[in-house]
Order: structure tokens, then C-alpha cells, then sequence
């Protein structure tokens, strides 16, 4: 990994930037499109998990 880690940095940096078109996609970037999925995937359940839930009082207070 070590070697490839300032190829990985400015692929990354590269992507990161406004892009006017969008992005064409090869087989090789299979594997990367399914992870990106799964993080979106995974973030907005937990955005949307506890939304209904009441909230718990951290301090209880006795009288």
C-alpha cells in the first residue's frame, strides 16, 4: 500500500474537485462504486434510524 499511497492521494484529491460531467465508470471501478455504495447506504440509515425515537434524559432528577 505504501507504494501506491501518492497515486491513491491525488486519484482522491482529483475526485474531490467540482466536476462539470459526471464521472465515466469501467469495469475496474467496480469494487470502489459498490463500497461508495455501501458507505452511502450504511450513513443514511443512521440518519434516519433514530428520527422517531424519544430522546433520553441524561440526568434524572429526585425529589
Amino acid at each position: 500500500f505504501a507504494e501506491d499511497k501518492a497515486i491513491l492521494e491525488a486519484v482522491h484529491q482529483e475526485e474531490q474537485r467540482p466536476q462539470k460531467r459526471k464521472p465515466i465508470r469501467i469495469a475496474i471501478d467496480k469494487a470502489p462504486n459498490v463500497y461508495r455504495k455501501r458507505i452511502r447506504d450504511t450513513i443514511e440509515a443512521e440518519a434516519t434510524d433514530d428520527l422517531g425515537d424519544p430522546i433520553s434524559p441524561v440526568f434524572v432528577q429526585h425529589d
